[in-house]
């Protein structure tokens, strides 16, 4: 079942919440619920991270974009327990918990503002496919960007364009 992007945009700030509050209403259904909801995020992360990868990084590059993605994400999701396991020895197991889940909003609050300011609120992509700008038709007076004309996607008899 496929949902639309803006449902989607929605619900995913909420989904990460039913864990945080099973800790302090210690109520099992919602813990469940939680950790159902994580386990996704994880799986939909390692699922659609390295397709994107291979959809936007150049051959060459591939390899360690994907390298760097994986210790990124694995960071990602060993560095909480960690620092959980380090603070539950001066604090409470829960307030350590809700701690570091607070830095970690944070963090991502304050990735999703970089995002957004860099590419835009609009981030879904065409359904065509972008047009590569080594492809479209040269202009008229025959300047090209540096880098078209080494690009291995340009293909036959397309002039790659300047810069825009």
């Amino acid at each position: 079942m496929h949902s639309r992007p803006g449902v989607r945009r929605a619900v995913a700030p909420f989904a990460p919440l039913p864990l945080p509050l099973a800790l302090f209403t210690e109520v099992l259904w919602l813990f469940l619920v939680g950790t159902v909801l994580g386990g996704a995020a994880v799986g939909l992360v390692f699922r659609g991270g390295p397709g994107e990868i291979d959809r936007v990084v150049a051959p060459a590059r591939r390899a360690s974009v994907i390298s760097m993605f994986f210790v990124a994400a694995y960071l990602g999701m060993a560095a909480p327990v960690v620092l959980i396991g380090l603070l539950s020895q001066t604090m409470e197991l829960v307030v350590a918990g809700a701690f570091i889940a607070g830095v970690a909003a944070l963090i991502g609050l304050a990735a999703l503002a970089v995002v957004l300011r860099t590419f835009g609120a609009s981030a879904a992509p065409d359904p065509a496919g972008p047009v590569p700008a080594a492809v479209r038709p040269a202009p008229a007076d025959g300047a090209v960007h540096a880098d078209a004309r080494r690009d291995p996607r340009v293909r036959a008899g397309a002039r790659p364009v300047r810069n825009e």
